[in-house]
């Protein structure tokens, strides 16, 4: 998800979500690394995962047992 397109609440409120998202995974001893055009990678381990984008970054860190 690029968010060059949302409107400017639309992108406080995904802003607020990968800090959060962020927070939780690094509490959990995960990595996260934003990549050009709004790809993630979680890593720990030396085992990391492609998140596409922030929805994709949301429904993996649920599978980790983050709730966002």
């Amino acid at each position: 998800m690029s968010d060059g397109n949302l409107e400017p609440h639309a992108r406080a409120d995904a802003g607020a979500l990968l800090a959060r998202l962020r927070a939780d995974l690094v509490l959990r001893g995960h990595e996260l690394v934003q990549l050009p055009g709004g790809a993630f990678i979680v890593s720990r381990w030396q085992l990391s995962h492609y998140c596409a984008d922030l929805e994709d970054l949301r429904a993996f860190a649920q599978r980790l047992g983050v709730e966002s």
